[in-house]
């Protein structure tokens, strides 16, 4: 997404968001002054707020990131763009090393053809 489509999108649910505010709740939330100290901010923050989403953060597999690379096409010599993740490159990598390995055997001949 470019820059500005994100600044836009910030600026429209941020401007949303300020509509939508309830005149009493704004009214009675007030910055804390400098005498509270802050006791005011944890008066706010620990009272149980109904539109307070909570998030639980779980860590991503590694092998399951996306990456894309620019690889030769099998039996052609054509570059192409693939995506996969990174499970999927140990595979591709597996196979290509076999399908090597049989290449050499057939150029050598061998008696795996």
């Amino acid at each position: 997404m470019s820059p500005i489509k994100c600044c836009l999108t910030v600026a429209s649910l941020l401007a949303a968001g300020c509509a939508s505010v309830p005149a009493e709740t704004a009214a009675t939330v007030s910055a804390p002054s400098v005498q509270d100290g802050g006791a005011a901010t944890a008066a706010v923050v620990s009272k149980d707020d109904p539109s307070v989403v909570h998030l639980e953060v779980k860590p991503m597999n590694p092998g399951g990131v996306i990456s894309c690379r620019e690889v030769l096409q099998s039996f052609s010599n054509v570059i192409v763009t693939r995506c996969m993740s990174q499970d999927d490159w140990r595979r591709f990598k597996s196979q290509q090393a076999q399908q090597a390995r049989e290449i050499l055997r057939t150029m050598q001949g061998g008696a795996f053809r």
